[in-house]
């Protein structure tokens, strides 16, 4: 029996077992699941995988000839088309990278590793210490300093690297120069070194963070980060705190002026300043960011944990390779060439392949300051997604644009009877309608609707807060009698008029010949979305990797392989389902 019928025998066998203790019991149609069925879900990455493992230093000469280094000897190369892998002559941890030009690139790492790129290939250079390096700065082609831990600091002199007397023992983690005779480290415990040209000395500053990273605009105007969201600037005389409005680790610091600075650093976090203050960037990598680099304020690359690659066009962050780790919310598709699926940073992916086990999934946009929530389309040229603050984008099967919604209120669902029937509902029980423009339609509840979705214009259903349903029968939207008061997050209804609605603490609800009754599944688990093939194959999905399946009368639960939680469901056939969630993850079913 091949794996495929053996799934389908354990789903027939739970259903029957399932269906005769019912009737064994007191007439009630709704039974608790015994059994978990082991139909398969596979995994399908949405953008590459992590090949490059994460990286941590990021500096190029130009554009179109940037360099990044990370784990295990990491080395990469971006020539304005890709980013490649080169031979690396370590597998030791490599923590930074800096250079003059195209052929004069340094990168150091653990136990005093020290490599140099000539323009051909990189090569392991003579070290005078074993001490992890931490931070390079290339001053000119003659003239290079590295440090690290224990306060060591080299210094190259275009023939060899030889160490510096410093007056501290802490771990140095930043370097930058203004010149040959202004070099400034930074490290554990907030301390800051000066090099005049001669020697080093120590400069007094207010906090005592362990400080990352430093980089300037000029001698006078440097800007250092760290711990706790630490951000110092030096302004010729001396240090002062910024606030940086988050309190998590910067570990990179860079700008293209003194007045467009941006910073990197654990969850996912992206600074800008300003000139006048420091504001969040949204970026959609889902990651820690290590470090940041650029030749503009319009073409800015940072890099992070699971390959990341992230660049900066001036108005988002795009992802360029690595682990896309950014929650999904929303799925929606009707063959295996038409999938999409929208998350956090305005997320926006595509997938499409031979068929649905073949699907490939690439990343249209993402870096935005709002997520996308749910997306819907009536086909390749009509897919709409929706989102917070009222974000609404149609997708033409080519591009996308954005739409006037109508409302500033955040947006959980969307659904349409047609192309130029859509609706859209969400905070403060808004229900915006598209009949060619979208307005806004006065609300019968002021409870937050969290999915919408119908059989046809005047069959439209909405749930959300509090155990809140309302239908719209061609006119209006009047509230239903439900038999429960939990948040319920989605919402189905089959082509027979059947109609699914599930939420927290494992609540499912079901609305046939006119009546609403609970049905139990078996499971506390939040549940977050439902879709089905018809009111006899309905599938369920939510937090702790929780996947349910309904048959005519009972439900199984399906082994997913992951504890993750799952927010969003899709398909078009028996075996054509996805689902997506939390850390970029996209699951497909194959019984």
């Amino acid at each position: 029996m091949t794996r495929s019928a053996r799934g389908r025998a354990a789903v027939r066998w739970a259903a029957a077992l399932l269906a005769a203790l019912a009737l064994a019991g007191c007439g009630e149609r709704t039974v608790q699941p015994i059994a978990t069925v082991p139909a398969t879900w596979i995994r399908q990455s949405p953008a590459s995988a992590d090949s490059l493992g994460a990286l941590v230093g990021v500096w190029g000469s130009a554009s179109s000839d940037v360099f990044a280094v990370g784990q295990r000897g990491t080395l990469v190369h971006y020539d304005f088309t890709r980013w490649t892998r080169q031979a690396s002559p370590t597998p030791l941890d490599l923590a930074a990278v800096h250079g003059v030009s195209g052929s004069e690139v340094w990168a150091v790492g653990n136990q005093g590793v020290i490599l140099r790129f000539d323009g051909s290939r990189w090569r392991q250079q003579p070290s005078p210490t074993g001490a992890d390096l931490r931070a390079v700065r290339a001053v000119s082609g003659s003239l290079a300093f590295a440090a690290g831990k224990g306060g060591i600091v080299l210094r190259y002199d275009g023939t060899g690297w030889a160490a510096q007397a410093t007056p501290t023992t802490l771990t140095l983690y930043g370097l930058w120069a203004s010149g040959p005779g202004d070099v400034i480290a930074v490290g554990d415990s907030g301390v800051v070194l000066r090099y005049d040209g001669s020697g080093w000395s120590a400069v007094s500053q207010p906090v005592k963070h362990r400080l990352f990273a430093v980089w300037g605009a000029s001698a006078g105007d440097v800007f250092a980060v760290g711990d706790s969201g630490t951000v110092l600037h030096w302004d010729g005389s001396s240090w002062s705190p910024q606030p940086s409005g988050v309190g998590i680790a910067l570990y990179s610091v860079w700008g293209a002026s003194a007045s467009d600075v941006f910073a990197v650093g654990a969850g996912n976090v992206v600074l800008h300043y300003d000139g006048s203050g420091w504001s969040t960037q949204p970026c959609g990598a889902g990651t820690f960011l290590r470090g940041v680099w650029g030749t503009a304020a319009n073409d800015v690359f940072a890099v992070g944990s699971n390959g990341i690659v992230l660049h900066f066009t001036g108005t988002t962050w795009d992802l360029q390779t690595g682990r896309f780790t950014s929650t999904l919310f929303g799925l929606w598709g009707s063959s295996a060439t038409e999938l999409f699926a929208v998350g956090a940073c305005g997320s926006r992916l595509r997938g499409a392949g031979a068929t649905s086990k073949t699907v490939s999934w690439t990343l249209d946009v993402t870096g935005l300051a709002r997520d996308f929530h749910a997306v819907w389309g009536a086909g390749t040229g009509a897919v709409w997604a929706v989102g917070e603050g009222g974000m609404v984008a149609m997708s033409n099967g080519l591009s996308w644009a954005y739409a006037n919604s109508g409302t500033t209120q955040d947006l959980f669902g969307v659904w349409g009877a047609s192309s130029s029937d859509v609706w859209a509902v969400g905070a403060a029980g808004t229900t915006q309608r598209y009949t060619g423009a979208w307005t806004t339609v006065p609300p019968v509840t002021s409870r937050t609707l969290r999915a919408v979705w119908g059989s046809a214009s005047n069959d439209v259903y909405a749930v959300g807060d509090s155990g809140t349903v309302l239908r719209f029968d061609g006119s209006q939207w009047s509230p239903e009698t439900v038999p429960t008061t939990r948040t319920l997050r989605g919402v189905w209804v089959s082509g027979g008029g059947t109609v699914f609605a599930v939420g927290d603490t494992g609540t499912v609800i079901v609305k046939s010949a006119g009546s609403w009754t609970t049905e139990s599944v078996g499971t506390d688990a939040q549940l977050e979305a439902v879709w089905g093939n018809s009111a006899s194959e309905v599938f369920v999905a939510g937090d702790r990797g929780v996947i349910l399946l309904r048959g005519a009368s009972t439900w199984t639960r399906l082994t997913t392989g992951t504890a993750g939680h799952l927010r969003a469901l899709t398909g078009f056939g028996p075996t054509e389902v996805f689902a997506a969630g939390d850390g970029g993850l996209i699951l497909h079913y194959e019984p």
